[in-house]
């Protein structure tokens, strides 16, 4: 049997083994970064670089004092004011929005307009606090965030759907200016383009209505579609369908029964577009007129300048 070897003096001034490093190459869980992707905006370049030094100083202090497991759980190795600006930087980060999350954020963006928080916090299953402050995160850093060519698609989807809702808004805007030029638009509401045979085409039927009409609509069909539009609004086509199923007048009318939804909804939409065009029309038809008699008034002024002027040369003669 050999001997055990007798201590030597050297032996406590020896660099620490290969196995006992091994427990402290990595920092601890307290003092490890979280996973950083884009759509959280942290400033990582600034975190990554703290990381850097954390690890050097946390090396540096394991091979000096070898710290048991227990003095780990707490030990902090940056200057105070480091430590706090580590933590200001975690704390202005979104570690805690999924990838999901981002992307329901950036559609319901482009859906319901970028300031509506409200509906965005519904799409992302959010708060409507939470969803404002992301919003100021995404829009002040998204640019600096993501690459040139992600962040100008998503912003542009985002222009897109805010263009539409403008579009809707004008619509639905001229669309109750018009209605309200009439008594009772339900019966008496009329114009030029009600009815086009451009919008749809075709003939009717030995009725007058329905299969064989080619797409085309009545004057009476166009105008109970708008007065609906305007009930239910854009977009709910599905409730005017239900709403022109209910109507005796329109019992028998098989070819307006038999549109779908879309198909109602489209020809809502191009009548819309159309009243906005004659309000357009009829608009510029009154500014000339104003234009005229404003013109005609300041000529009659001009003639009756024009005479006083020279009744009183007269009178003085």
């Amino acid at each position: 049997l050999t001997a055990a070897r007798a201590p030597r003096d050297g032996d406590k001034r020896r660099a620490p083994s290969a196995s006992l490093m091994k427990k402290y190459q990595r920092l601890p869980k307290h003092l490890r970064l979280p996973r950083m992707e884009e759509w959280h905006f942290y400033n990582r370049e600034r975190l990554q670089a703290l990381e850097k030094k954390e690890e050097k100083l946390y090396l540096a202090h394991c091979k000096a004092h070898k710290p048991t497991s227990l003095e780990l759980r707490d030990i902090q190795v940056l200057p105070e004011d480091e430590v706090a600006e580590k933590k200001a930087l975690l704390a202005q980060g979104f570690g805690d929005w999924t990838r999901g999350q981002f992307s329901s954020f950036h559609r319901a963006s482009a859906k319901y307009g970028r300031d509506a928080f409200a509906k965005i916090a519904t799409e992302c299953n959010r708060l409507e606090a939470e969803v404002s402050a992301y919003a100021a995160a995404f829009w002040s850093r998204g640019p600096s965030t993501f690459s040139a060519a992600e962040w100008d698609k998503i912003v542009k989807n985002i222009e897109k759907g805010e263009r539409k809702l403008e579009e809707i808004s004008r619509l639905t805007d001229s669309t109750r200016k018009f209605i309200g030029c009439f008594a009772d638009p339900w019966e008496d509401l009329t114009f030029k383009y009600a009815g086009s045979a451009s919008l749809g085409g075709g003939g009717d039927d030995a009725n007058g209505f329905g299969i064989g009409r080619g797409g085309a609509y009545h004057e009476e069909e166009d105008r109970f579609l708008l007065c609906l539009a305007d009930k239910h609004g854009f977009g709910n086509w599905e409730d005017v369908r239900l709403a022109i199923r209910g109507l005796d007048r329109f019992r028998f009318d098989y070819y307006l029964q038999s549109c779908n939804a879309e198909t109602l909804g489209r020809r809502c939409e191009s009548l819309m577009r159309l009243v906005e065009k004659e309000l357009a029309e009829r608009d510029k038809r009154d500014a000339a007129a104003a234009a005229a008699g404003a013109g005609a008034d300041m000529e009659e002024s001009l003639r009756a300048a024009a005479k006083a002027t020279v009744a009183a040369a007269v009178a003085a003669q």
